[in-house]
């Protein structure tokens, strides 16, 4: 296989993954859509060292995205709906919404004939945009689809397409020369495109200033469509205060086509749901109108905006599907990896000036430390007094530091790597050249060095970095904290904190250190690439506090401890006694604590960071340059940094200048011109003979290559290494532990908490000590479950018989009804006998199905709840599914949300894991609280698993949670417990007192999740779940789920898991979930008959 056809198989791979475990890209929201691009993005970060040589290919300013993709099937299939509604006729709004529940009504041949229409928009992009007319041989081409009724449809659609990054006036010119070929009105076409493209452009802005730009871009024969807009604009400037019949009075009620758009835009602008945008459409003007509408809010908010059982059962979304797919094929990436850093996040605009400002504010630190390195505590404080006048004395020293130099020689062999990168060469090699080019002793030659061999060999040779190179190179660690140089610029590709955290460790390691040094290095990348990123140093430093020790390499017991020993000391009346508690900055991680606790203790003021950081009877360069870096990046970056900037020595030029390269080549085009390869020469675009100073670069190279070779194999069992070797650092926690780790720790929890289910802490602590509950109770000789586990093990097994429908028939994209079957299921197996408990499922069936339900224990009662009983009685006679909307109920009991965490697994976008969350809850519960709660826990477990840290995790549901109606009672106590738990454990009266007892919905949840975020170890936070008065089992499976998703599998004590109740149940049905929901999904027969699917 060829480089490119490596690039390109990867992006097949991603793509199949993506068609694979969502089928059917129309049945998704265009959430999903980011979430590839993100996903697309990160792959794509994890490949740049990994050694391998992957080609980049720069985005071009006209590529599509997924997401552009995701709007342009959301056109289509927006305008299929405005067909189908139209075709109908005339009727009341709530009559056509009748209809499309209970039917699936598809349109006439109007759409078919937009989608090929839209089929022609790469003929179009080939239309100059001052053409008068038409290539003749595409015309026929336009002719021979008979646009007729479709009017400016013919020319606008594909225009659109071929145009989504055009100036709007280069749009509307090649419009109009496509409909003048087809004999249209050439102004309403122009106007429509102009109007598609904002949408698909997501370029947000009112109707009145579209109607104004709109009005600009027509010429003065243009009046029919010119009285249209300008009658809308007075109707766009009452605010939408009129109603809809009176807005519509206003604009001319004729079928002519600039009536006609310019209805279709009044509602398209005018309505935030898509549907009801359409549906208004349809039932009170026409067809035309209900299609155009379609398109314009379908480009706007994707396929997902339209109903979801009409798109499951439309005959025509499948073409539509691979029309979309066909342009995106046109119009999106070439094959090989979208570069995506820091520097090219949607545009970030400060991120450049955020990076600056990290190397300044290192600079600046490094100096002050030097400036104040001999003297006393007492001088130093008579120095700064109370202000940060002439706090940096100017100088004239000459002398690059070793950490600059070093910096220099990092940020040159980072833009080389790049360089390599994008070249399809191989990146880590390129940046292991670069150091053994600066290794050398003697002077590179100048076509090796750069634009740097006139301004570094000397300063280098002052410095101590050559031999701290050359012994790095070859293998020798040296644990000098100036290493954490290396680590500054490793944050800048990518924002993943995994990603972050495996670059830093190979930059490090190119320069042989294994031992201590790495994890300070990654969690100073980390730091860095968040405060970059966000402008907030607290986000920074938070990520490093809350991550998982396990994601960090060697040394990070001592690095973490640090970190959080000066988190608890950051105040600003720090002393520097306290100061020295960190260490004396001499190690990596007694440096970057130090400067970590400055920045904290310093409220966000750059002086004040500084004055701390040098404040201590140890290495205060160090301490000065890494929080001068953190604090640097913060904010508005560089535009923030004091006016003492100006005293900086002479070097510090050569330091920014390299600087100001980094995002100009991590940029999302990075320069390729002969200027700038010269400036960052590749090794092989170099001769050979001047690729390297001859002796000693080439005996360093020597020594290095010797070193590898000589390595011991990892698999070696006669290595001495490995026979002195008595533990290994366990491997990350994957996505994988992580899941399987929420099922079996809820269970744990649930089976702490059953056995003081209905007792008060009074009554815990007089049978179980003055702490209460403090192991699992044992019950014929295991730690019994309840019916928590058991509803969770259902819901589990309905979503894993969901996806294999969705597979067998990709139409099929709501769960519900299939988690309704366990649930009945479940019923059964509670002395209810099948025919009675299965309802409409017992009428297809004679016995319920599938492996799960074989198990006999299962078949246990465990106090079900009285609420979930009702509440599946009453489906079993009624057949009907209780939704948010329709409700059977008032309950807001916990018995909704101690089920939901296995939603977590169903889908990428979180959004669709709240809703389907709330309606697998809402089955049951009916109160708000009783179903939103569900859906918060199931969210906080979906990110989870994907690495998010917790508090990020809990303030994306709690976001989510918002745009829910009645979600008032769950968002209080919610944000209760995320106050309660700064305070560390409590009393449980005193929890009971904030909390409550967990018995409701947001109860159970406010208290599992108050639990984690109180604790720091799984074992701590389920004891802490159950040993209060209330509903213990509930608030122990809730806490169960969320912590055992944080600590994993690993975290659960052996000695309790060996004795858990229907252990291997739980392994089997969540390691056959993962199976399922893995790209590339089981598909033998005996599968089916283990989770059937309907």
């Amino acid at each position: 296989m060829t480089v490119g056809e490596n690039s390109a198989e990867v992006r097949r791979h991603l793509v199949r993954a993506w068609r694979e475990i969502k089928s059917r890209p129309a049945l998704l929201p265009l959430s999903w859509f980011t979430h590839v691009d993100d996903s697309y993005n990160n792959l794509e970060s994890r490949s740049r060292f990994g050694g391998t040589a992957l080609p980049v290919t720069p985005r071009r300013a006209d590529e599509w995205e997924f997401v552009t993709f995701g709007r342009v099937l959301g056109m289509l299939v927006g305008g299929a709906f405005g067909d189908a509604a139209g075709s109908i006729g005339r009727m009341p709004i709530e009559d056509l919404l009748s209809t499309f529940r209970s039917a699936s009504p598809d349109g006439s041949e109007v759409i078919r004939d937009i989608a090929s229409f839209a089929g022609l928009a790469g003929d179009v992009a080939a239309v100059p945009v001052d053409a008068a007319a038409l290539d003749p041989a595409l015309v026929p081409g336009l002719r021979t689809k008979n646009p007729g009724e479709l009017g400016c449809l013919a020319a606008s659609v594909p225009a659109a397409l071929a145009g989504v990054f055009d100036s709007e006036r280069d749009l509307f010119r090649r419009t109009r020369a496509v409909a003048r070929a087809l004999g249209d009105d050439d102004a309403s076409a122009g106007v429509l495109a102009v109007a598609l493209q904002t949408r698909l452009r997501d370029a947000g802005t009112d109707l009145n200033r579209f109607v104004r730009r709109a009005l600009n871009l027509l010429d003065d024969g243009d009046a029919d469509m010119r009285a249209r807009l300008e009658a809308l604009l007075d109707v766009a400037g009452t605010g939408f205060d009129l109603s809809l019949p009176e807005a519509m009075a206003r604009l001319d009620g004729s079928e002519s086509v600039p009536a006609v758009v310019a209805r279709a835009l009044l509602l398209a602008w005018r309505f935030s749901s898509a549907d009801r945008a359409v549906m208004n459409a349809a039932a009170g003007t026409d067809r035309l109108t209900a299609v155009i509408t379609g398109l314009l809010v379908g480009a706007r908010d994707g396929a997902g905006a339209f109903p979801l059982l009409w798109r499951r059962r439309s005959e025509a979304l499948p073409s539509l599907e691979a029309r979309a797919e066909q342009l995106f094929r046109r119009f999106g990436p070439a094959d090989g990896f979208i570069r995506q850093t820091v520097f090219g996040l949607r545009g970030e605009p400060t991120a450049s000036r955020r990076f600056l400002g990290a190397v300044v504010g290192a600079m600046i630190g490094e100096e002050l430390g030097r400036q104040v390195s001999s003297e006393s505590l007492p001088e130093i404080v008579a120095r700064f007094g109370d202000t940060d006048a002439g706090l940096l004395r100017p100088t004239e020293d000459e002398f690059m530091p070793d950490g600059m130099a070093l910096l220099v020689v990092t940020l040159d062999a980072r833009i080389r790597l790049d360089r390599a990168l994008v070249s399809g060469q191989d990146p880590i090699g390129e940046m292991r050249a670069t150091y053994e080019l600066w290794a050398s002793a003697e002077v590179p030659a100048p076509e090796r060095a750069g634009w740097l061999g006139e301004h570094l060999p000397q300063r280098l040779a002052r410095t101590g970095v050559p031999p701290l190179l050359a012994e790095g190179l070859a293998g020798n660690a040296s644990g000098r904290p100036e290493l954490l140089y290396t680590a500054l610029p490793a944050g800048l590709w990518a924002c993943s904190s995994r990603d972050v955290i495996a670059h830093a460790r190979d930059a490090v390691g190119a320069l042989g250190e294994s031992g201590n040094g790495i994890a300070p290095a990654q969690a100073l990348a980390v730091i860095l690439s968040q405060t970059v990123v966000t402008g907030n140093y607290i986000r920074g430093l938070g990520h490093v506090i809350e991550a998982n020790a396990e994601e960090f390499g060697p040394g990070r017991e001592e690095m973490l401890r640090l970190m959080r020993a000066a988190e608890s000391l950051a105040q600003r009346t720090i002393a520097p006694e306290q100061i020295a508690s960190l260490g004396d900055g001499s190690t990596p991680e007694s440096a970057l604590a130090i400067a970590a606790c400055a920045v904290e203790a310093s409220e966000g003021r750059f002086d004040e960071a500084l004055r701390i950081a040098v404040s201590h009877p140890g290495d205060r360069v160090i301490t000065g340059a890494l929080a001068g870096a953190i604090i640097g990046a913060s904010f508005e970056g560089i535009d923030r940094l004091p006016h003492w900037v100006e005293a900086l020595p002479d070097w510090a030029q050569l330091v920014f200048r390299i600087a100001e390269d980094v995002p100009v080549q991590l940029g999302d085009n990075p320069p390729d011109h002969i200027d700038w390869n010269r400036r960052y020469p590749l090794s092989s675009e170099v001769p050979a003979h001047t690729n390297m100073p001859a002796a000693a670069g080439s005996e360093q190279k020597s020594r290095s290559s010797q070193t590898h070779a000589n390595a011991p194999e990892p698999s070696s069992a006669s290595s001495p290494v490995r026979e002195v070797t008595v533990t290994q650092p366990q491997p990350p926690i994957d996505a994988h532990e992580r899941f399987l780790g929420s099922m079996l720790g809820g269970a744990m929890g649930d089976a702490l908490g059953y056995a003081i289910e209905f007792s008060d802490i009074g009554m815990i602590r007089h049978h179980h000590g003055e702490n209460g509950l403090a192991e699992p109770v044992l019950r014929d000789g295991v730690v019994q479950i309840s019916d928590d586990t058991q509803m969770m093990l259902f819901t589990l097994e309905g979503l894993v018989r969901a996806h294999v429908a969705r597979r067998v028939e990709p139409r099929d994209n709501d769960p519900i009804p299939e988690v309704q079957h366990a649930y009945q299921r479940w019923f059964h197996t509670q002395n209810q006998a099948w025919e009675v408990a299965g309802g409409p499922y017992a009428r297809q069936l004679q016995r319920p199905d599938g492996w799960l339900i074989t198990n006999w224990e299962l078949f246990a009662s465990r106090a079900p709840g009285s609420t979930c009983m009702s509440a599946l009685a009453n489906f079993a006679q009624t057949g009907v599914f209780a939704t948010p909307q329709h409700r059977i109920n008032n309950s807001k009991g916990c018995g909704g949300v101690m089920r939901a965490a296995p939603v977590a697994a169903w889908s990428n976008d979180p959004s669709e894991v709240f809703l389907v969350a709330v309606r697998t809850a809402a089955l049951t519960h009916s109160h708000p609280s009783g179903f939103l709660s569900a859906g918060v826990l199931a969210v906080v477990v979906h990110q989870l698993i994907r690495d998010v840290p917790l508090r990020e995790a809990v303030r994306l549901a709690r976001e989510l949670l918002t745009r829910w109606p009645e979600h008032e009672e769950q968002l209080r106590v919610l944000d209760r417990a995320v106050a309660l738990a700064e305070q560390g454990p409590v009393p449980p009266e005193e929890l009971k007192a904030e909390l409550g007892e967990g018995w409701v919905g947001e109860e159970a949840l406010a208290i599992g999740l108050y639990a984690v975020l109180a604790t720091d170890n799984l074992r701590d936070a389920l004891l802490l779940s159950v040993n209060h008065s209330g509903d213990s089992d509930s608030t122990g499976i809730v806490c169960g789920n969320i912590g055992g998703a944080v600590y994993g599998t690993r975290a659960i004590p052996p000695e309790w898991l060996q004795h858990l109740e229907l252990r291997e149940v739980i392994e089997t049905v969540a390691n056959d979930a993962l199976a399922e929901f893995s790209p590339g999904p089981l598909t033998d027969p005996s599968w089916t008959q283990r989770y059937p699917a309907w």
